[in-house]
């Protein structure tokens, strides 16, 4: 395991609505003993939950029903996420209007703190906090 990665928050996309927070993450972040890594695409986060192994995976809920067996881009994180020897934890940044969706979903042994748009710094810093005490790596 790549020690430098033990602490690290993957950060799968730019979701378009937590633009203002995601001026607040990098701070966040480093406050908390992460490095935060960004990925733009759903693919390259699936490749980098394998090799870095993070410790946090903070990600858009795109709940989208055509992907035939699922109902989100969340399935693949989940099983990819589970892979994992020492799973991650989940910040799940969220519309309000799709947390009935997300709710559907099978995830049995999944930790997660929603972050639920619109959102606010304070709500953003709990969720890590609450991450963090969680998935610290010491």
């Amino acid at each position: 395991m790549n020690p430098e990665s033990e602490n690290s928050l993957l950060l799968s996309g730019q979701p378009a609505l937590f633009k203002e927070l995601l001026l607040e993450l990098p701070r966040w972040c480093s406050q908390l003993g992460y490095r935060l890594v960004q990925i733009d695409s759903q693919r390259k986060t699936l490749a980098q939950i394998k090799q870095l192994r993070p410790r946090i995976i903070a990600a858009e809920f795109i709940y989208h029903p055509t992907y035939g067996s699922q109902l989100s881009n969340f399935e693949s994180l989940i099983a990819a996420n589970q892979k994992n020897p020492q799973p991650a934890g989940f910040l799940v940044i969220i519309h309000k209007d799709d947390v009935h969706h997300f709710e559907r979903l099978e995830l049995d042994g999944v930790r997660y703190e929603m972050l639920i748009l619109p959102a606010t710094i304070a709500t953003l810093r709990t969720a890590l906090q609450t991450l963090a005490a969680t998935y610290s790596v010491g």
